[in-house]
């Protein structure tokens, strides 16, 4: 967007050169008849709302603003029956407008699921543009998350593997009405002002009857930076049940997981500790 931006600033600067700086040699200022119709983003950062319906304002632009204009899109969402908009796949700019907002709004969220909604610009929309946009966007991606509410559930001492450093006071939260847990960025906790050179991330985990913990499948948000490659999560998944596993005692807790590098694949030296000190349920 930034260089559609200044390509039509130079076209302005271009044009006035030709008709102010000499008078003797004048120029008609080209002026596009393509309405030249886009959205703002293709995909905004991901909203989290404790609510369970949020109405999320959509940005569409145009760079010829004469006369009003209406521009349809379609939608594909990933859930149905969760959005919906006003304009019922429409939206109007009127005489000398530039930007038109689409309140999209999500309802019926269930807390804890992330929903995506793709939006799409016309055939007819797109082709009304002129051709020297060669970055014309014209799908939006938006995503939303009713998150849970997070309340207060103690705090453990931490010991990360990668560094051999450890930290008391890291904060644990509870997603209530679940068996959800979240320890707050223990890296973030443990270095500090550093955190950004070594990793961070929350972890999140369940707590199940017998008071063992478990975790989704896959990647979890906490990280380290491997020696200047780049990010490397932390994997978690029963089939690789070798390699990774949980085990307590009491409220002690070793976790046994894959680290995952970019551009190497899985290897087996992810490992973290916690002591869960305060707040405990099973005290």
């Amino acid at each position: 967007m930034k260089i559609q931006k200044y390509l039509m600033a130079v076209a302005v600067i271009a044009c006035g050169a030709f008709t102010s700086c000499n008078t003797d040699v004048e120029r008609t200022c080209y002026e596009g008849t393509a309405y030249n119709v886009m959205f703002e983003e293709e995909e905004p950062s991901t909203i989290t709302t404790a609510e369970d319906s949020y109405t999320v304002p959509v940005r569409v632009i145009r760079s010829n603003t004469k006369g009003e204009y209406t521009a349809h899109f379609s939608s594909i969402a990933s859930e149905e029956g969760i959005f919906s908009d006003e304009g019922n796949g429409s939206v109007t700019f009127a005489d000398g407008e530039g930007v038109t907002i689409i309140n999209l709004t999500a309802s019926n969220m269930e807390k804890g699921t992330l929903y995506t909604d793709t939006l799409v610009l016309s055939a007819a929309d797109v082709a009304n543009a002129d051709t020297i946009l060669k970055n014309q966007i014209d799908t939006c991606i938006v995503s939303i998350m009713c998150d849970y509410n997070w309340v207060s559930a103690g705090t453990c001492t931490f010991y990360d593997s990668w560094g051999e450093k450890s930290a008391s006071g890291v904060v644990i939260k509870h997603a209530e009405g679940t068996n959800l847990y979240r320890i707050i960025d223990p890296m973030g906790t443990i270095y500090g002002a550093s955190a950004a050179e070594v990793g961070g991330g929350d972890i999140n985990f369940y707590l199940n009857d017998d008071y063992s913990i478990s975790f989704d499948e896959g990647y979890m948000d906490y990280y380290y930076y491997y020696d200047g490659i780049g990010e490397c999560n932390l994997y978690y998944s029963s089939q690789y049940a070798n390699y990774c596993y949980t085990q307590n005692e009491d409220n002690v807790y070793a976790v046994t997981c894959l680290a995952y590098v970019p551009g190497y694949g899985l290897y087996a030296w992810g490992y973290f500790q916690f002591q869960w000190d305060e707040g405990w349920p099973g005290e």
